[in-house]
């Protein structure tokens, strides 16, 4: 009951017999009307014939998958549900933890779509960007600057990559900027 997650015990015909407060609030049910329910009636990614396979499979171990649960309102839920199998009483049954992540895939898709604008100012202003993690001599670089060194995106870059792109009349002094900074 303490958990922030939703916790429900389905059956073998796929019936919540069991459910936490957490469950219940985040579908929009009483406790009572929670038990009423079946997998088919909020997990809108599984198909019947699809929720039985799925039975078989999380009944002999333990899964973690995303899905969608439709709450009583008809609004949809971003779900990260963890199954596994248990036996209460002799019966096989279905334990599943179920996390909210609709916060995690809205910054999935605030960050996706920040890096796609990002993108697109560095290509129209011909600027590109680049890190380097020292320790590994690993060099990461923007789109664009691979674009502008003339490399291929999966290209390995290394402080000596980047070194071999500059004129060789360039070098040096591009070494003791370099060397100044660090």
């Amino acid at each position: 009951e303490n958990s922030r997650d939703g916790i429900a015990i389905v059956d073998q015909n796929h019936r919540v017999i069991e459910a936490n407060r957490r469950f219940c609030e985040a579908l929009g049910y009483t406790s009572g009307e929670a038990l009423n329910l079946y997998t088919r009636d909020y997990d809108t990614a599984l198909s019947e014939p699809e929720a039985r396979a799925r039975f078989d499979e999380l009944s002999k171990g333990g899964y973690t998958f995303e899905t969608r649960h439709r709450r009583k309102d008809g609004s949809l839920l971003d779900m990260e549900v963890s199954a596994g199998g248990a036996s209460i009483g002799g019966q096989t049954v279905v334990i599943t933890v179920c996390r909210d992540i609709g916060e995690r895939r809205l910054a999935e898709r605030r960050r996706r779509r920040s890096e796609e604008l990002l993108r697109r100012a560095q290509a129209v202003a011909r600027v590109g960007s680049w890190s380097l993690d020292i320790p590994r001599n690993v060099l990461e670089w923007s789109e664009e600057t691979y674009r502008i060194f003339g490399l291929r995106q999966d290209t390995s870059l290394t402080l000596e990559t980047f070194v071999g792109c500059i004129h060789p009349d360039d070098r040096e002094p591009v070494l003791a900027a370099w060397t100044a900074a660090l």
